[in-house]
Order: C-alpha cells, then structure tokens, then sequence
C-alpha cells in the first residue's frame, strides 16, 4: 500500500494560525496515475539508447502541441504528461520530472511543518484535539499551494524522476540535455538508491553536456569546459567534473570558444563576472598545458566557431556554480523551448 501526497486545508495564515494537520491516507487502489504509468512504460523500452556522438540527431524533437498550463492541479495533467513522456515528447518528460520533484519538496515540507504543529501539542488544553496553536514560516502559503498543486497524486516511483529526464535529455530537447548532463535530476538522497542511473549518468553526461552546448546553450558549455577543468576536481566537484575527468585541451577548448562568444557582450558590466571565469580560468590552463596541447586547443575552438551555433546573449547565467561544472535546476518554463 502506498501514501498519497494528501493535505488537509490552512483555516488562516498569519503568525498566530490554526493549521489542520494533514493525515497521509492510504489507498489500496491503483490510482489513474500508476495505471497511466504502467501502460506507457509498456510501450516503451526500460533499455533506452545511448546518445549519438553527431549533430545530426539534436534538435530533432517532434512537433507537439503546447504543454498543459503550469497552474492546472497536477492530477488534472498527469495521465495526458506521463502518456506523451513515455510516446517520446522530451517536453512532456522535462515537466513530468520537475512536477514530481515540486511535489517530493512539498511533501517533505508540510511534513516538517507538521513536525513542529506535533512539537506543541503537548501545550494543548486538549490534547485531543485534532487543531492546534503553530505559528507558520512565511513560506507556508506557498508550501500549503504546492501541497494542494500536488493532492491526489502518488509519489513518484523509485527512479522515475532520473529516468524522465535521461528520456527528456535522449530526445534531443536542449534544456533537459543541459540539465540531466549537471547532474540535477540525480542529487541528494536520490544517489542513493539510483546506482543503474548513475552509471547510465556517468557515461553519457559529458557528451550530452557537449550536445546541448554545440545547440547554443552557453551555461552547458561553461559548466563542460569547468568540469574538464583540473582545478573542479580539487574540492567538492558537482557529479559532471568526475564523469568527465580532467582534459586540460578539451577545457581550454571550450573556454575559448566562450570567449568568442560572449565577445559582443564581455564588456559589458553584467557580463564582467562571467568574463572574469573565462579569462581567469584560460589562465591557469595555460600554465597546465604543453604548447602542443594549446595548439590543438585553439583549433578545436575555431571549429566549434564554424558548426557549433551561438548562444542566445540575453542575460548572464550565475557563475556560482559554474566554476565547479554546476547549475541550478532549469524550471517548468523551459521545458517548452528547444
């Protein structure tokens, strides 16, 4: 028997609010989700394909119609985004991994909230009662909106969220390419019991990363050039550095080819961070690497100038992570561009 993401209704928020504590009901039923679910995955090989070393596969997504509107319950969506994840929509896929992991946060956060609710109740006049004095954090309408976003809908199977988004990143849809290579759908505790995805990760990601770079992403390419990086691999790396070992040329290869990227913008002040990564990083490589090495590096850059597209220079990603090889999560709106 499974639990369902289920919540009970907020009477009032405020700091002094009664909060109805939310009882995790259990079903002996097979939702429309599992049913959903299970007749898709039917149709579609656990043994997905390793990804092309080419081009000529990226970008190649069908054409779908448009997603259902992010505002809509998700068991309103869940049947019509897990039948077009698993039918090959890349975008239906994306979504599909980043609603079930809102709703894994929800969870965990109306858990902790409810945590705190049963800290007190001892302070009750009436231990009895199902209602009780808590003050809120200010973040609890915004969790009490996912937790109702997320009600009716089972959690997750154990390594579903990895698998959409190694599906979304295989059928050629770039901002899932980017994220699944950074390593986002598989952090925290879900390392744990996900050994099948991470291997499955640690092969591919690199030449996803490389994939989603040469379609213009600029912070896939960042991230691929750090990860190459010796000095990433120094403390803490993000999952991508040891997937992609130290390549003191394919590095340096990249980073020249972001800065002949970033060019038109580089002097600009809020591109002066990211700019300062690039030409303190072409650094130290330069101190690393042979002159043979920084050869070869320069030529790989002036082909990447010739096939690679560019990227689209609207706004500065955060170096923060990108230093390391890192990002944050793409959010839902992403999974509807290219």
């Amino acid at each position: 028997m499974r639990k369902r993401w289920a919540f009970l209704g907020l009477l009032s928020i405020g700091l002094a609010s009664m909060l109805v504590l939310r009882d995790w009901r259990k079903d002996n039923e097979r939702s429309r989700a599992d049913s959903a679910l299970a007749s898709a995955q039917h149709q579609h090989s656990d043994d997905l394909s390793e990804p092309s070393g080419g081009r000529d596969d990226v970008g190649s997504l069908p054409s779908v119609k448009p997603l259902p509107p992010l505002g809509r319950p998700l068991r309103a969506t869940l049947d019509e985004l897990v039948a077009r994840a698993y039918a090959g929509d890349g975008r239906a896929a994306c979504r599909l991994a980043l609603e079930y992991a809102a709703c894994e946060r929800a969870a965990s956060n109306i858990a902790s909230m409810d945590g705190a609710a049963a800290g007190q109740q001892a302070d009750s006049p009436s231990p009895g009662e199902v209602t009780i004095q808590v003050t809120l954090p200010p973040s609890a309408g915004r969790i009490l909106a996912d937790a109702e976003h997320c009600d009716g809908v089972l959690p997750a199977p154990p390594g579903e969220v990895a698998k959409l988004w190694r599906m979304a990143a295989q059928s050629g849809h770039v901002p899932s390419m980017r994220n699944y290579a950074l390593g986002n759908g598989l952090n925290g505790a879900n390392m744990l019991g996900e050994a099948e995805a991470m291997i499955a990760y640690r092969g591919e990601a690199p030449e996803f990363a490389r994939r989603a770079a040469a379609e213009g992403d600029l912070v896939a390419l960042l991230a691929l050039a750090a990860a190459y990086s010796p000095r990433s691999h120094e403390h803490f790396p993000t999952l991508l550095a040891p997937a992609a070992g130290q390549d003191v040329e394919a590095s340096m290869a990249l980073y020249l080819h972001a800065q002949n990227v970033i060019a038109p913008v580089a002097s600009q002040p809020e591109w002066t961070n990211v700019s300062a990564l690039i030409q303190r990083r072409l650094g130290e490589l330069r101190v690393m690497a042979t002159s043979g090495e920084i050869s070869m590096a320069e030529r790989e850059a002036q082909e990447m100038w010739r096939r690679w597209k560019r990227p689209v220079l609207d706004e500065p990603p955060p170096v923060t992570l990108l230093g390391r090889g890192g990002a944050r999560p793409i959010k839902a709106s992403a999974c509807m561009e290219g």
